[in-house]
């Protein structure tokens, strides 16, 4: 039969154990939804969400920004992995660049490989293959198909839309070529007789009336009544842009806080533990040293 002493010796080896054991339980699942749910290779449960296009080196926002250069590199992030090599060949597909009212400019699509560069995984990398025209509002476009590597799609966070950017090339836009409509189509000869019967003496010859000045004014107001349908178009993009910019604003700073919260909760966690873990220590010395004592 085992002695008092070596009993109690026994129990508080076996609380401490168990002290242990919840430690170890609780600390698990604490960093796993805290700081190291996003690192390379763990799936986490957070939705995929673009947050910024800059200038690649200037660091400048293009989303409906003006006085964008003709040879640009635009740098996008997300808030996910989005570079994975399971889901790359989707993803360098999912961009579009048009000119407002124009036709498509190719891109290049380019990344870091996440095996490369770990924190390099949120971007990617857009450059035309042409220059841009100058003056020009240009339209990027993102696809709801684009994927993390969770598997979750930008289509999850933006109603199945996709993301639409707007920027304006600096620089004056080209003038339209116009037909000159100072140079006015000859007119015609009204001294042409026409064979009549012989008129009365003293009578005037009627004259066709030229209506070729009439014409030239109507064509030119059309012209410049185009020319500012053109004007308010371009004024409804730099408003509609702005919007757009403060919602993706919106968007980057939700998950700088959901990141926050997220490494406040582990933090937490660890903390009520070690502190359930001294409090059970010091009650387990004081009922020792109690039972001693008696």
């Amino acid at each position: 039969m085992l002695s008092p002493k070596i009993g109690c010796e026994r129990k508080i080896w076996i609380i401490a154990f168990l002290f242990v054991l919840v430690f170890l339980v609780g600390i698990t699942p604490a960093m796993a939804q805290g700081e190291y749910r996003d690192e390379p290779g763990v799936e986490g449960d957070k939705p995929l969400k673009f947050l910024s296009i800059t200038l690649k080196g200037s660091g400048t926002n293009v989303n409906g920004a003006s006085g964008i250069p003709t040879n640009p590199e635009f740098k996008l992030e997300f808030s996910k992995n989005v570079v994975n090599m399971l889901i790359w060949e989707n993803n360098r597909q999912c961009f579009s660049l048009s000119a407002k009212g124009g036709g498509g400019i190719p891109l290049t699509v380019t990344k870091i490989d996440d095996t490369v560069d770990a924190s390099q995984r949120h971007y990617i990398f857009i450059k035309p293959k042409q220059a841009l025209q100058t003056g020009t509002t240009y339209i990027l476009k993102i696809s709801p198909q684009l994927k993390a590597k969770n598997g979750n799609t930008l289509g999850e966070t933006t109603g199945g839309k996709g993301i639409t950017i707007s920027f304006k090339t600096e620089g004056e836009a080209p003038l339209p070529a116009k037909a000159d409509s100072s140079q006015k189509p000859k007119e015609q000869n009204s001294d042409i007789k026409v064979s009549t019967p012989k008129p009365e003496e003293g009578k005037n010859q009627a004259v066709q009336p030229d209506d070729t000045s009439e014409r030239s004014e109507d064509e030119e107001k059309n012209s410049g009544a185009g020319d500012v349908t053109e004007e308010l178009n371009e004024q409804d993009t730099a408003e509609t842009a702005a919007p757009t910019q403060n919602d993706n604003n919106d968007d980057a700073t939700e998950d700088q806080q959901t990141s926050a919260e997220n490494r406040l909760s582990g933090g937490t966690i660890i903390g009520i533990i070690v502190v359930v873990l001294i409090l059970g220590w010091v009650l387990i010395e004081f009922w020792w040293k109690r039972k001693k004592g008696v």
